[in-house]
């Protein structure tokens, strides 16, 4: 997210949704960071490479296991670099991984006047662009760090935005943005654990419940718990989270 303050004359109510099994099918990032390695082997190997290392660092867990493949990844490569295979794989996203009754719910919202958001875990190497093709009033996602010389550091700018970090993340594009949480509608698309807080915060939210995706890949409205909605639930298409 990039905190320069926007227009305060922003329609209402807001959307918040998703990205990784929710607005697209499955995972973004591996496929991205595939884009980047090269061959499944280098990737294959890269994740072994970040795994140990957060063995040894004694740093286990989702967060530190992605900030150490993500280092292994794009460490030294250029924010051109980056840049130019993230919005090429933007493009590829929304061609051939947007869900259409995502798209659809996206639509009628936008019909209605709402201010429409992607809050994801995803990089912002292409969740940026993608964000432009889609027309999304913002994207607030995982940002990657760069140095003096716009070379990655293997560094994450701020945390991982996941579980609470998404909602504070909305917060405080909300304060920046002049939108009163008090008088603000929220609606809120997620698909798992990972959304749990971000769903809490809505007035609706809305969950993509495995169960109706097979049937007819349709959202169930949250009542409760996610575990209420669908039974026990793992994660699900949230590798990029």
């Amino acid at each position: 997210m990039h905190n320069t303050k926007q227009s305060t004359n922003l329609p209402r109510p807001l959307v918040l949704i998703d990205f990784d099994g929710t607005l697209a099918a499955g995972d973004s990032l591996l496929p991205f960071l595939l884009q980047i390695r090269g061959s499944r082997r280098s990737l294959f190997a890269a994740m072994l490479s970040a795994s140990i290392q957060a063995v040894r660092q004694r740093r286990i867990g989702r967060n530190a296991l992605k900030a150490s493949l993500l280092r292994q990844c794009v460490l030294g490569r250029s924010q051109h670099y980056l840049g130019d295979i993230g919005a090429s794989f933007a493009q590829h996203l929304v061609d051939q991984r947007l869900l259409d009754d995502a798209v659809q719910e996206l639509e009628r919202h936008r019909q209605q006047g709402a201010v429409l958001v992607l809050v994801s875990a995803s990089l912002d190497v292409y969740l940026e662009p993608l964000r432009a093709i889609m027309a999304f009033d913002a994207v607030l996602c995982t940002q990657i760090e760069y140095d003096s010389d716009n070379r990655a550091t293997g560094n994450l700018i701020g945390s991982n935005v996941r579980r609470a970090e998404k909602v504070r993340m909305v917060l405080q594009w909300m304060d920046l943005n002049g939108l009163a949480r008090d008088t603000t509608v929220i609606t809120a698309y997620g698909n798992g654990p990972g959304d749990k807080e971000l769903l809490a915060l809505a007035d609706h939210g809305l969950l993509r419940s495995r169960r109706m995706l097979r049937r007819t890949g349709s959202f169930v409205t949250q009542h409760g718990s996610i575990e209420d909605v669908d039974g026990p639930c793992t994660e699900h298409g949230n590798g990029g989270q």
